[in-house]
């Protein structure tokens, strides 16, 4: 699982997925986790000691926990409530987690000028895209053959001047 610790004593946490076959909830947060700078860290079915260790050093206020049950299990979220408050970010798939991280990070709608747009069946163009994303402010959003709702929904919502969609069409 992948950790985003924010200067305001916040983590982000999401799996660490199979980098071969998904886009991971790491690439989702990691555009929000550079907009407020904040490292990743890794972590799977339990917390390694590693994380364990900086998470007791950083001292999170909140730990917002990126995916539903089956990327992030109740036991790992229980494991983190001993570090701070737990708030998990998920939607019924990973087009409506995208939308859920932007939500949450990106709370001043009409305030967001760059969106980026990745498919979601692949990793390697949301992982580019979040470096993006980060740098200038701008979440990480995905769509498939079609846009999904969460997604349309989301972009409505931000009313951003620009969509940068990341990738091509192969």
């Amino acid at each position: 699982v992948c950790f985003f610790f924010f200067k305001q004593k916040t983590a982000y946490e999401i799996y660490q997925c199979d980098w071969s076959s998904d886009v991971c909830s790491s690439d989702l947060a990691a555009a929000a986790g550079g907009y407020v700078g904040g490292p990743v860290l890794l972590v799977g079915d339990t917390v390694p000691a590693a994380t364990a260790n900086e998470l007791a050093r950083l001292n999170p206020d909140v730990i917002y926990v990126v995916g539903g049950t089956a990327v992030v299990s109740s036991a790992v979220e229980t494991a983190l409530g001993s570090y701070g408050t737990v708030v998990r970010l998920a939607g019924t798939d990973r087009y409506g987690t995208a939308a859920a991280v932007s939500a949450s990070v990106f709370t001043n709608a009409g305030a967001v000028s760059k969106v980026f747009v990745a498919t979601g069946g692949d990793f390697p163009d949301a992982l580019a895209a979040a470096a993006a994303g980060g740098y200038v402010g701008g979440p990480v959003l995905l769509v498939g053959d079609t846009v999904p709702a969460a997604t349309a929904n989301e972009l409505a919502r931000l009313n951003p001047d620009v969509i940068y969609v990341v990738g091509g069409t192969a």
